[in-house]
């Protein structure tokens, strides 16, 4: 591992939801719901078509889900698609 791969994975491995601030949870189940959201609703966004497209030319396949679609894709790609429709 990377120095701050390790240092990440170091941190998730030893930090427990206890050492969270107060609220802290509450925060970020909003974000995520929020996130959610927004990938799910730009299933017909105008980033939705380019990114069909680029998915399907790509050929990957994956056991990752395309949130609002029935596709599933590689998981790199997956992400990619969802972090784009979030912001789409």
């Amino acid at each position: 591992m990377t120095g701050l791969t390790e240092h990440l994975a170091q941190f998730i491995v030893r930090t427990s939801t206890a050492d969270f601030p107060p609220g802290m949870l509450d925060k970020a189940k909003k974000v995520i719901a929020d996130t959610f959201s927004a990938i799910v609703g730009s299933v017909n966004s105008d980033v939705a078509a380019p990114l069909a497209k680029y998915l399907a030319a790509s050929g990957e396949t994956g056991t990752s889900p395309i949130l609002g679609t029935s596709r599933t894709s590689s998981p790199e790609l997956a992400a990619l698609v969802k972090s784009a429709q979030a912001e789409g």
